[in-house]
């Protein structure tokens, strides 16, 4: 309401809103000395939610603005399935039957993950990257910046009495999904280049914010 935002970018909003927390985000907040056993555990229960909340608020928002849109449960338990809980299977089968190799296999695989993340994201980013730029400057980044730093907000304040634990919500809250965001996002506008360039804009801003955020607070720590 306060901005005059493009339609695409208020679909991107919505769609990142609705979707669960990125799969390789667990790295991130335990270099800054997050708990496994807090970081994972939220990974997963929040991942087993999206399965039935995602579809949920989809089918909510589009009675909300008077539009027929829904998503099926099928795709996001596909997607969830293949970027959280298989590989977290996949690494526990590994812990447990492998134990010597399992913690040198995690680290080059972690950084092969990354790798691999990089060069899928990247011709898409250079594929929409004028969408990008044409959203600059009109208020879009503006309103993602004060969505991020609203959620880092609300997570740090509702994260416990651990100072850890509330770096560790308060990157989970501002964080999102980008798969699962283009799958809702695009299921009812497809081919549409600037709700992708609206979540890549939404997913640099949030990386770059939380960044900053944990680290300071961290440097606060000691």
């Amino acid at each position: 309401k306060a901005f005059d935002l493009h339609q695409a970018v208020k679909i991107a909003l919505l769609a990142m809103a609705v979707s669960p927390i990125p799969p390789i985000l667990p790295g991130k907040q335990l270099k800054l000395g997050g708990r496994p056993a807090y970081i994972f555990g939220l990974l997963v229960a929040i991942s087993l939610v999206a399965l039935v909340t995602v579809p949920l608020d989809v089918d909510i928002l589009g009675r909300i603005f008077g539009r027929e849109v829904h998503l099926g449960f099928a795709p996001i338990a596909i997607l969830i399935g293949k970027t959280v809980f298989l590989p977290l299977v996949l690494g526990l089968a590994i812990a447990r039957f492998f134990p010597t190799i399992a913690g040198r296999l995690a680290v080059v695989l972690s950084r092969l993950g990354n790798v691999l993340l990089v060069a899928g994201l990247l011709p898409i980013l250079i594929s929409v990257w004028p969408a990008v730029k044409a959203l600059v400057g009109n208020g879009t980044l503006l309103a993602i910046t004060a969505v991020v730093v609203t959620a880092i907000t609300a997570g740090h304040l509702i994260g416990g009495p651990d100072p850890h634990d509330r770096i560790a919500l308060g990157i989970f809250s501002a964080m999102r999904h980008p798969g699962v965001a283009l799958s809702v996002a695009t299921t009812n506008a497809p081919e549409n280049k600037m709700i992708t360039a609206a979540i890549l804009l939404f997913v640099l801003t949030a990386t770059i914010l939380t960044s900053i955020y944990g680290t300071v607070m961290v440097r606060k720590l000691g």
